[in-house]
């Protein structure tokens, strides 16, 4: 997906408005995700979520092999989007409400970009050879998501918070009306145990539903999916463009390819190494640091134009822009009640995932109408926007009980 914008044009014979269809088809996958995800989590339990994410993903990704003509590329992104974001979304709740969250949820984002990295190289080599092998590579990946599932969450959800505590099983304790014994019932006996399970299942689905409502009403879970899905955009925009800007504004010929590797790299670098900065400096104070210099930088590739200066550059902002992420989720669990943890968290996953379809979309319009250079004041718009968005995100200190 990162190199499609580079190479799918040339193969189809496409304009960059006509392969940002691509993106819009994954975005309505994302969409989908992102309103069931909270339900299906409620049916299935987590870890079972992440397996059927990953085998819709894995069935997409074979769809993608034989290279169809271009019209069911969009579709077949879309069930793609769906797999991608059930997993990211049920990730990222796993491991927020693990202890010492801040620096796992650092591991879990690395490697994400370590993935990315890697799958660049590979599809760089396989398409050496076949345009199809550069879907290829990413299929057996989803596959191998599945059995990391930790046990514990496969059973049951419940357990991190999805909705609020259940109350005791007891009858006795949880039937509306006196039950008198079954003998004592002249007529048409009605079993308690029947009456009260039905009864707390009712209660069950309310509770569920009004936990769903108080997350998304929650000013931080609002703000924080916002600036997660302008990140998010961001980050694939980047990462989905720079090649194409990088041959088409700056003469960088087949080898560009590697600058997107670089800039995974980074991202990485970023989200593994940094996580004691972050701690140290504080968690918020750090964010407006990290992105105003990359915003910065973002100058720098634009005026200047010095192909190995760039390369550089752009590997810098990616390892600037690692952190916002896993950073943005550790503040959330922070400022939100726990039992919104589930909910909260898997929402702004779910939504921020659809930046990744929307904004790289955008960023192929432009480089249509105009050329890939637009990709600069894309990304200084992205960045400025979250630095205003972040302000308003609740202090961690604040948090709520």
């Amino acid at each position: 997906m990162l190199l499609l914008p580079s190479v799918l044009p040339c193969h189809y014979h496409i304009s960059y408005t006509v392969v940002s269809m691509l993106f819009v088809g994954q975005m309505v996958g994302f969409l989908f995700a992102g309103v069931a995800c909270n339900y299906l989590a409620t049916r299935l339990g987590l870890g079972k979520l992440i397996a059927a994410g990953a085998l819709i993903q894995t069935i997409a990704y074979a769809f993608l092999v034989p290279a169809f003509p271009f019209p069911a590329m969009p579709v077949i992104y879309a069930f793609g989007g769906i797999g991608l974001a059930l997993q990211d979304a049920q990730a990222n709740v796993f491991v927020a409400t693990l202890p010492n969250a801040e620096t796992k949820l650092g591991y879990l984002h690395a490697a994400y970009g370590l993935g990315a990295a890697v799958s660049i190289n590979c599809a760089l080599l396989a398409y050496a050879f076949r345009l199809n092998y550069v879907v290829d590579t990413s299929e057996p990946v989803p596959v191998l998501d599945a059995p990391g599932v930790p046990p514990v969450a496969a059973e049951n959800i419940d357990g991190i918070e999805l909705v609020a505590p259940s109350r005791p099983r007891s009858t006795a304790e949880t039937s509306v009306v006196d039950k008198p014994p079954v003998e004592d019932v002249e007529v048409g006996p009605v079993q308690p145990v029947d009456l009260d399970t039905r009864l707390r299942q009712r209660e069950q689905k309310g509770l569920r539903r009004s936990v769903l409502y108080q997350a998304l009403s929650n000013r931080a879970t609002s703000i924080s999916s916002i600036y997660i899905l302008l990140y998010v955009g961001a980050e694939v925009s980047m990462g989905g463009w720079i090649v194409t800007f990088l041959i088409e504004n700056r003469d960088g010929g087949s080898d560009a390819g590697y600058v997107a590797t670089g800039y995974w790299f980074g991202l990485m670098l970023g989200r593994a190494l940094l996580n004691w900065v972050n701690m140290r400096v504080g968690e918020k104070r750090v964010i407006y640091f990290y992105m105003t210099t990359a915003l910065a930088l973002e100058f720098v590739i634009w005026f200047r134009d010095d192909l190995v200066g760039n390369a550089v550059v752009v590997g810098l902002i990616g390892m600037l822009m690692g952190p916002a992420y896993p950073v943005a989720i550790s503040v959330l669990t922070k400022v939100v009640p726990r039992r919104l943890h589930s909910s909260s968290i898997a929402f702004c996953a779910a939504l921020g995932q659809t930046g990744s379809a929307i904004f790289p979309f955008i960023t192929g319009a432009l480089a249509q109408r105009f050329s890939p250079i637009v990709l600069q004041p894309v990304m200084i718009i992205l960045l400025g926007t979250m630095q205003i968005l972040w302000a308003f995100v609740p202090n961690p200190a604040r948090k709520k009980e």
